[in-house]
């Protein structure tokens, strides 16, 4: 039988892939479209930062789950403010 503690740590990995394949989809769909409507460079810079104190966060607490879903959201992310950065040229 498993304890609550491998209960909630399975429950925080499947909640996890859940999201990642959640990302990679907007990535997918991103990618072929360049389609970033509804993005503003704000909004994106913002985005990114936060990440980027999420995963600061998550590396000093030894949070490995939280760190990959939290990597793959700056990914999204930059990649973005990447494509709108180009678009503004």
């Amino acid at each position: 039988m498993k304890t609550n503690a491998e209960i909630i740590n399975n429950l925080a990995i499947m909640a996890s892939l859940i999201t990642i394949a959640r990302i990679i989809e907007q990535f997918n769909t991103i990618r072929k479209t360049k389609n970033v409507t509804g993005r503003s460079m704000r909004y994106t810079c913002i985005g990114v930062m936060t990440s980027a104190i999420w995963a600061s966060y998550m590396l000093y607490n030894d949070n490995t789950i939280g760190l990959t879903v939290v990597s793959t959201s700056l990914l999204l992310e930059l990649y973005i403010l990447r494509i709108l950065l180009t678009q503004n040229q």
